[in-house]
This record gives C-alpha cells, structure tokens and sequence, in this order.
C-alpha cells in the first residue's frame, strides 16, 4: 500500500500529564491552534474514546470526519478519517522525558490517491503540524 507521511516533534518543559491536559481537549483546539477551525463532536457528550467521532474543519482544507483508533490516557491518540482512495492517519504520542516532555505528532495519508495528495499538500501538513506541536508544547508550559 502506498504511504505518504510528515512528522514533527516540539519538547515541552511541561510534565506528560500537562500536555495531555490540552491534547486530549479536541473540541477546545480552535480555541488554541491557528490550524484548526473548528472540531465538532458527532456524538452525545462524553469523553473521547476509541469509537469517538468528530468533525474537523481546517484553514485550506476540506472538512474531514475523524474516528479515534487508539486512545492511550496521557500518552497520546490516533485518529483516522476516511474518504474515496485515501485514509488521513494522524498520531499524537506524548513521552515523558528528564526535561518535561516531547510530543511527536505525524500525519499519514495511504491509498491510491496518497502520492497525489502527499505531493499536493506535504509541505502545508507539515507546516500545519509544525505549529501545533510548538504551540501545544508552549501553552502547557504556561498553564
């Protein structure tokens, strides 16, 4: 199967357990991320969990529906929204370390049309998760 994929990291001085505290948060990431418009819940209050459906509007983007896949508590998620050729694969993964802690963020495109899209839109993802990782490494340090 074909895959195209970005990755980014930003190190934190804040503890794992602080940076989940926004991670985790999804439905308040427009408050905080310039790269996220809005993220909507498609189901009935509650916590995020493996099932958990959300719809996901971006700066340039087409909106996408993400489904949670793995839902792993202060140490990050993996979301997938499907469509026509192509799964969006983002990963979130938070590791403690000595100083505070890192957050890796990847998007992943595979299918048919992922060379196409990965070509298209490779250097915006990476621009985009870029910004997120520093900006979420950031505010959990000021929180």
């Amino acid at each position: 199967m074909t895959r195209t994929r970005q990755r980014s990291s930003a190190h934190s001085p804040a503890s794992a357990s602080e940076l989940w505290r926004l991670l985790c948060d999804v439905e308040r990431w427009p408050e905080v991320l310039p790269t996220i418009t809005s993220v909507e819940a498609m189901q009935t209050a509650g916590p995020p969990a493996v099932g958990s459906r959300y719809r996901v509007r971006q700066p340039g983007l087409a909106t996408a529906v993400y489904e949670i896949t793995e839902w792993h508590p202060h140490a990050g998620f993996v979301w997938a929204a499907r469509a026509v050729g192509l799964v969006t694969t983002a990963r979130h993964a938070i590791l403690g370390v000595e100083t505070g802690s890192l957050l890796e963020l990847e998007i992943e495109w595979s299918g048919p049309l992922s060379p196409i899209i990965g070509y298209f839109y490779g250097s915006k993802a990476l621009q985009m998760i870029e910004t997120e990782a520093e900006t979420f490494a950031r505010l959990a340090h000021a929180e």
